[in-house]
C-alpha cells in the first residue's frame, strides 16, 4: 500500500503537470521539514516538497533563499 504522501504528491503532480503519472516514490533522509517525493510522466519528473500548514514559516524563508540564489545567477527550477 502506497504511503499518503506518495499518494499526495501524485495527485498534486497529475494536476500541475496535466499528465498520468507512471511513477512516484518518496525520498527518506532527504528533508528535515519537507516530505519529500519524486513524480515521474512520460515526459517529465517533478520533486514534490510538502508539510503541514504548522512549518508555512521555514517554506516561506525556505522560498525566499531560492529567490536570493536566483538573483545571483544560480538557475533553479520551479516550485508551487
Amino acid at each position: 500500500m502506497k504511503d499518503l504522501a506518495v499518494l499526495k504528491s501524485e495527485r498534486i503532480a497529475k494536476e500541475f503537470l496535466q499528465k498520468r503519472v507512471k511513477n512516484c516514490y518518496q525520498i527518506n533522509g532527504k528533508g528535515t521539514v519537507n516530505q519529500v517525493c519524486v513524480a515521474e510522466t512520460d515526459n517529465n519528473k517533478v520533486v514534490i516538497r510538502m508539510n503541514d500548514l504548522g512549518a508555512y514559516l521555514s517554506f516561506i524563508k525556505e522560498k525566499w533563499c531560492i529567490e536570493q540564489a536566483r538573483v545571483i545567477g544560480i538557475v533553479l527550477k520551479c516550485y508551487l
